[in-house]
């Protein structure tokens, strides 16, 4: 996250020109998820399993304000698929998270803010979490949903 909205990287080793074009029109499927303060924003391209992403508010360089999230709005999402063999961006798309799921997102955010922060803590509890649930089992108790058609 930054003052702009959200940003997702998906790195795949040699991506398929199927998952380039599933990433860059295809559905898609998100959720979000916290265990041990830690928010994991989880994505389900169509066709593809869920992938979850770890995000701590503090670890943001760039995130000095949240856009407060009006009704029938949310934040902006830019969605980076790159492949990690080659660091080339081979599918860039912004999407409009649902206002619920933005709400969501915005008050966990400021409540990780609220609290301090030990990176060796945190270290230990994405751990921990990353242990304990896959990603489909992040999804199945996920607090929020929302999907792009």
């Amino acid at each position: 996250m930054d003052d702009a909205g959200a940003t997702l990287t998906i790195l795949f080793n040699r991506p398929t020109a199927k998952e380039v074009n599933v990433l860059q029109s295809g559905s898609l499927e998100f959720g979000l998820f916290e265990t041990q303060g830690i928010v994991f924003v989880l994505a389900k391209p169509e066709g593809m399993g869920w992938m979850d992403a770890p995000y701590m508010a503090h670890l943001s360089k760039n995130l000095t304000t949240l856009q407060e999230i009006e009704c029938g709005q949310g934040y902006g999402c830019t969605i980076i698929l790159a492949d990690s063999s080659t660091g080339k961006i081979k599918a860039l798309r912004l999407v409009g998270l649902g206002t619920t799921l933005s709400r969501w997102l915005k008050n966990n955010i400021e409540w990780q803010l609220k609290r301090e922060f030990d990176r060796k803590e945190y270290e230990r509890a994405l751990a921990s979490a990353t242990e304990k649930y896959s990603s489909e089992d992040m999804a199945k108790f996920s607090t929020v949903n929302f999907k792009i058609k």
